[in-house]
């Protein structure tokens, strides 16, 4: 699950790997920061977090 901001906080809760962009605001919400796994500040990190969380496992 990918998200950006409050509203993805029960999909991101749900998923086995939450991803929480923060390439609009620049800020990680504390309360997202926690129940996400990864943060990343440019969409293109996720191809990455893939291939590392997702292909490997």
């Amino acid at each position: 699950m990918v998200g950006d901001g409050i509203n993805d906080l029960l999909a991101m809760r749900a998923a086995d790997l939450g991803v929480l962009s923060i390439q609009q605001s620049g800020k990680c919400p504390k309360l997202l920061c926690e129940e996400a796994d990864v943060v990343i500040r440019d969409i293109k990190e996720i191809v990455g977090v893939i291939e590392e969380r997702v292909l490997k496992s």
